[in-house]
């Protein structure tokens, strides 16, 4: 059969003579010659497979700083502050405002509903309070120190069963991020001087400012304006 197939029989008595064939290669290059037949045994060379790596992943850490970079860059002041979400925690959790009390000096001052609100964040039940009907001209103040937060000319029928306002007293509230709800940050309203818990704001409201202020009529009084 030598004579039908001549150099195929070469090349196979080329592999099996030379010692760096395909199943026994132990250098990194390594050049035979059998006749006309000449084999190259390449073993991969570790160092230049580091060498890749290496630059891949110093590629792909450059790459992410600088999307980073110009993610911070892009965003607004406020932005970059509000991205802490460890300082929106503890915004959240600080409650100490210029009228301080302890938690047992507060539940004596407070009814329960007034203390669920104001003080733990609870939401009383849509279409309970009076103050959603209430008409007069006046000034809503905080249940819980008293302090001014909405005048009566602020305030509109948002149809929601909450007292709603479209602005509240300049001063007279703070807002806060809270993220009670996971996946659904809102924005909370707290009385400025106790810094209890009055409501949450939305961006659907009417003329001028387009904000409703969804408050909880627990956690307010209202006074009457003189005649």
């Amino acid at each position: 059969m030598s004579h039908i197939y001549p150099s195929a029989l070469r090349t196979l008595a080329s592999q099996r003579a030379c010692p760096h064939s395909m199943h026994q290669r132990k250098s990194s290059s390594h050049s035979c010659r059998h006749s006309h037949i000449r084999t190259q045994c390449v073993a991969p060379n570790t160092q230049s497979v580091g060498r890749r790596v290496v630059g891949s992943v110093a590629t792909a850490a450059f790459l992410t700083w600088a999307l980073r970079s110009a993610s911070a860059k892009s965003m607004k002041p406020s932005e970059v502050q509000r991205s802490s979400k460890e300082e929106e925690n503890a915004i959240f959790e600080n409650r100490d405002g210029e009228v301080h009390h302890t938690a047992t000096e507060w539940k004596s001052l407070l009814s329960p509903g007034q203390y669920r609100v104001l003080r733990q964040s609870g939401t009383e039940l849509p279409l309970s309070s009076p103050l959603d009907h209430e008409k007069r001209a006046g000034t809503y103040k905080c249940a819980g120190c008293g302090s001014p937060v909405y005048e009566s000319s602020t305030k509109f029928d948002s149809g929601t069963g909450w007292p709603s306002f479209f602005q509240p007293i300049s001063g007279g509230v703070d807002e806060t991020i809270d993220r009670t709800i996971p996946f659904l940050p809102r924005t909370e309203i707290r009385c400025h001087k106790c810094k209890g818990h009055l409501g949450h704001v939305f961006d659907d409201g009417p003329a001028p400012t387009g904000k409703r202020y969804c408050m909880n009529g627990v956690a307010m009084t209202f006074a009457p304006q003189q005649t």
